[in-house]
């Protein structure tokens, strides 16, 4: 009797071979899974650059091209070869590095859309000869941090829609003729499309576009905050209509989609990177949406990103010939530099999902627990019977069990909030001298107010002018309309802060500050003063315990996603990093062992691949004799090391422990 087994080779690790219905058929000998390309991405190569950069993909020649104010690089991906030549001087200055690559031309076609001070706002580089063409010197009206935008080859037009300026979001779409070269702004009907940034946008067919999501609202004024969209529209470009798909049922951690979106093989979805910008220490994910329902699928393994700065973008690619996603990211120095980091990536197509990936791996995993389980429970039975009829022979009393006490931070951590308080890491909280939590008292704009004032006025900073204020809280506004606004807001915060003890919104010298006085407790307040205590080389092991208990309640705003406060988190951040480089060390030299590993671990709670936050968390436990704890921290990073970097972890637990890495990882 003829038998005809199918094996789909969808195994991911180990030596086992599954037939269609799962069972096991055999043994492979050195295999190397293909699969595993579909899941995790491949970093291809990384670049840096000290001036203004911008990259793209060559759809003809499956190449990436990138270049800078001089130089032009190519990233050959089937060769694995980076070259690449000066090219002829740039008759513009670059801001931003946006631009689109034309096939036809082999020509990249640098944009600023907002260049009021260059006699140049778009010209095009050829990635072949390394020659430049001045195209055009007009501009938009303001600024569009984060816009959509398609390339239409055939009609030769490049559209761009919404984006951030003049602390507005908008919700235009414009277009930029490359026959006629001229900006023209397309008058849309039909649905509305609130205004926003970070949207995506790519082609249905030749006279449709595909609109998804973004971050803004409905007004456009930034200051009234942002709003998470997760809809889709089509743009028919032929009459100019849009109409709205549908709203995709989500949610999870807020996010916002990359520049693009591809359409699908078959037409019946579209493919886009997603993240959570509002975190500065932040990963990319490959999204598929239905085109035919409301249903998503995640896929492949995340990408690490540092979106601290506004400019930091990323970028989704497909290469129909090979089967392969490529991803690009650019971060850019958060201190507003024009410095950046450009990392290109791979995944093959199709992508799958985590649990396709560990589809046998977690049945062997579950087989395995059950028959742990099973040992534990019997071994703990003889054991307990042992025990019990030991202790009914001996006839003695069973002893009393003394508390285990709990360290410092432990209670720390579990602490109610005290009275007459703010606390500005985790949740925003402030609870009033009777005890009670007031946090609903402060709505959007009081709380934006306050937090403008509080945080302007503190150290050598000497508050805000109202001019401040309109131009942050209320830029739209006539300025009659915008001081009632301001009036009425300054009255009701300063009716709230009197249930309050030694806290009080001051006006002097033309300007709005915060006071505090003793007899409030301010956590960042008190996060300042130990860090200060770090710097100046005087703090004791009172400091470092007195600091694990203030950065263990969170991230410092971290449920305050208005950009306003986006430079205030990354100085925050930024300051943290450093001083926590020098505070580890100080108390791993004073063999504080229990404190580094405290510290350590919520410096991995920041960022979850820091080594150097790893190392000290490992050789502290190591010298606490703590060897299963640092094992299990160790394996633990390198999974995760492994799932964001598509690669393997350099060091092994014996080089971490054996070695003084600290120089390597700086």
């Amino acid at each position: 009797m003829n038998q005809q087994i199918n094996f789909p080779l969808n195994e991911s690790s180990g030596i086992l071979v599954h037939d269609k219905q799962g069972k096991i058929r055999g043994k492979a000998i050195n295999p190397i899974w293909l699969i595993n390309k579909s899941y995790y991405w491949n970093l291809l190569h990384s670049q840096a650059s000290e001036s203004t950069a911008g990259y793209n993909y060559d759809s003809n020649s499956g190449n990436f091209v990138y270049f800078n104010s001089d130089s032009l690089y190519t990233l050959d991906i089937r060769r694995n070869i980076w070259e690449g030549y000066k090219h002829q001087s740039l008759p513009m200055k670059m801001y931003l590095g946006t631009n689109f690559f034309y096939p036809d031309s082999h020509s990249v076609y640098i944009y600023e859309v907002d260049n009021h001070a260059d006699v140049c706002t778009i010209c095009a580089l050829n990635v072949l000869t390394g020659e430049v063409e001045k195209v055009d010197d007009k501009f938009l009206p303001s600024q569009r941090h984060h816009h959509s935008s398609y390339l239409d080859t055939i009609h030769n037009k490049f559209y761009i829609f919404g984006g951030f300026g003049s602390r507005k979001y908008t919700n235009t779409l414009e277009v930029y003729d490359l026959d006629q070269k001229s900006w023209n702004t397309i008058k849309l009907k039909g649905d509305f499309v609130a205004p926003r940034f970070f949207s995506s946008m790519g082609a249905l067919n030749a006279n449709e576009l595909l609109l998804f999501g973004g971050t803004g609202n409905s007004s456009g004024d930034q200051s009234i905050g942002k709003i998470y969209y997760y809809d889709l529209y089509k743009i028919n470009l032929k009459d100019s209509t849009v109409q709205k798909v549908r709203d995709f049922s989500y949610d999870g951690t807020q996010i916002v989609p990359v520049r693009n979106l591809l359409l699908s093989d078959d037409g019946a979805s579209f493919y886009t990177l997603c993240y959570p910008m509002q975190e500065a220490s932040s990963h990319l994910q490959l999204y598929k949406f239905s085109l035919q329902n409301d249903s998503y699928e995640v896929l492949g393994n995340s990408i690490p990103m540092e979106s601290k700065a506004i400019l930091s973008n990323a970028n989704l690619y497909y290469n129909k010939e090979t089967k392969e996603f490529y991803c690009c990211t650019q971060e850019f120095n958060e201190r507003g530099g024009e410095s950046s980091v450009t990392r290109f990536y791979s995944l093959s197509a199709p992508a799958i999902a985590e649990n396709a990936l560990f589809l046998y791996a977690v049945e062997e995993g579950l087989s395995l627990r059950a028959v742990i389980f099973v040992m534990v429970v019997v071994l703990v039975l003889i054991v307990g019977i042992t025990y019990y009829l030991k202790r009914k022979k001996e006839k003695q009393p069973i002893p009393k069990v003394t508390p285990i006490r709990e360290t410092c931070t432990q209670v720390e951590n579990r602490k109610s909030p005290q009275a007459n308080a703010l606390y500005l890491f985790g949740e925003f909280t402030i609870i009033d001298k009777k005890g009670k939590d007031i946090t609903h008292l402060f709505s959007s704009k009081i709380k934006q107010l306050f937090l403008l004032t509080f945080l302007n006025g503190l150290g050598n900073k000497e508050g805000i002018t109202s001019n401040y204020i309109y131009g942050l809280l209320w830029p739209e506004k006539e300025l009659s309309s915008a001081k009632n606004l301001k009036g009425v807001t300054i009255n009701r915060l300063r009716k709230i802060l009197d249930d309050l003890e030694g806290i009080e919104l001051v006006y002097t010298n033309s300007r709005y500050s915060i006071q505090l006085s003793e007899a409030f407790y301010c956590d960042y307040q008190q996060y300042l003063e130990q860090m200060n205590k770090i710097r100046q080389s005087d703090a004791s092991q009172e400091v470092s315990q007195s600091l694990i208990g203030i950065l263990s309640r969170g991230k410092f705003l971290k449920s305050i996603d208005d950009s306003m406060f986006d430079s205030f988190k990354s100085e925050q951040e930024y300051e943290l990093h450093e001083m926590l480089t020098i505070e580890l060390n100080n108390l791993y030299m004073k063999a504080a062992y229990e404190q580094v590993v405290q510290l350590a671990e919520i410096w991995l709670r920041v960022d979850s691949l820091n080594d150097m936050a790893l190392w000290y968390m490992l050789n502290a436990c190591h010298k606490l004799k703590k060897e299963d704890q640092a094992m299990k921290k160790y394996y633990l990073y390198i999974a995760e090391y492994n799932k964001s970097m598509g690669n393997n972890y350099s060091y092994s637990y014996s080089d971490i422990i054996h070695n003084d890495l600290r120089t390597s990882f700086q």
